[in-house]
């Protein structure tokens, strides 16, 4: 079996808690697999499908894998104490908040703590956006951080070593048409608890949170790439939710917003490497759908985590960096045009020559 289908092999068993097929791995297939694991965030996922298989490892690999996930299980408690924190601090204030994707979605897998970590990430609208900020800057003795160009969409601030992100906007979109539908459905969104570590922490209804974390992953797939962790966690939100989730109502903001296509090609993906039951994806996927799936697998496991493999230059290294970074965005509009024709059509005809002019008028 190749490398990339026993990897999606061992994160079926811990998606869904399916037996592994094999009994032990040896130690060079341990290594490429640790390797790919870690490329595509899922290292902890992995580590405790080993171990909760009892598959046979040689004693150094065995050590590494307990140690790996260790690792990442205290990461999570660290990351959900001061998630608690900021609910109870926001609060404590009455602001009005949400947070989403990574506790929040952790805590619907079947082992949250093997879920590998990143940062926090939470919404406050216009009316409570200041004030949460000069509360948390008050409360916590922190320092805001911003781009000038990501000001108007977020700002980030590091507190105990975790990094948060605090969203006035959750997606930033090329067509303004496009931004308008997704920012109402944000503001009339109702929030529900996900419990983390027994604390309620408020989250995006099930199906306006399968529309952002399905558009958070897509938008970062096609401009540099990103790893099957994104596809895991929309894999398990549409499994727990698949009561509670409208259909028609999901099915009409991707037609407003020109994405149905391209959810059901990230679909193809979800149901046929991770075992999704299709039953539990929302709509029919066909041989069009599927026709993009070896083409965005192969950004998966080229780019890995947010695109940060598989390129000549390294992240944020300089003008070789944004050149080459750049060309591929250009690139993949144009491949996945279809998908997402809209949105496609205004970042080749109006953000990429935005962005050219203001860097040649830098220069």
């Amino acid at each position: 079996m190749k490398k990339n289908d026993l990897l999606c092999l061992v994160l079926r068993s811990a998606l869904w808690g399916t037996p592994l097929e094999f009994q032990k791995m040896p130690s060079e297939a341990y290594h490429a697999l640790v390797n790919s694991a870690e490329k595509q965030t899922v290292t902890g996922l992995f580590c405790h499908t080993l171990i909760a298989n009892n598959i046979k490892l040689n004693k150094y690999d065995a050590v590494e894998s307990l140690a790996l996930l260790q690792h990442i299980e205290e990461r999570n408690e660290q990351i959900n104490k001061s998630l608690n924190e900021l609910c109870t601090l926001l609060n404590r204030h009455d602001i009005k908040f949400f947070v989403v994707k990574g506790q929040t979605l952790a805590s619907l897998y079947p082992t949250p703590m093997a879920r590998t970590p990143g940062d926090i990430d939470f919404f406050c609208d216009a009316d409570n956006f200041d004030k949460a900020k000069q509360v948390i800057e008050k409360a916590w003795k922190v320092t805001y951080k911003y781009n000038a160009k990501d000001v108007k969409q977020h700002m980030s601030f590091k507190y105990n070593g975790i990094d948060f992100e605090q969203h006035l906007m959750l997606c930033n979109f090329s067509s303004p048409s496009i931004q308008k539908h997704f920012d109402h459905y944000i503001s009339e969104a109702k929030t529900i608890d996900a419990i983390v570590e027994g604390n309620a922490v408020p989250t995006l209804e099930p199906t306006v949170n399968v529309l952002y974390t399905f558009l958070h992953l897509y938008r970062h797939l096609i401009g540099l790439g990103c790893s099957l962790r994104q596809f895991c966690d929309l894999a398990i939100l549409l499994h727990h939710f698949k009561k509670e989730i409208d259909h028609q109502k999901l099915a009409l903001m991707l037609k407003q917003i020109q994405h149905e296509k391209a959810f059901c090609a990230i679909g193809t993906i979800l149901v046929d490497c991770l075992g999704l039951p299709e039953d539990e994806f929302p709509f029919e996927l066909t041989p069009f759908h599927r026709s993009y799936k070896e083409e965005l697998l192969k950004i998966i496991f080229t780019r890995g985590n947010f695109g940060k493999y598989g390129r000549k230059h390294a992240v944020r290294s300089g003008i070789g960096y944004y050149t080459e970074a750049f060309a591929l965005k250009i690139n993949h509009y144009i491949r996945f045009y279809k998908l997402a024709p809209k949105e496609n059509l205004a970042m080749l005809t109006r953000s990429i020559p935005q962005k050219i002019y203001a860097a040649i008028k830098r220069s």
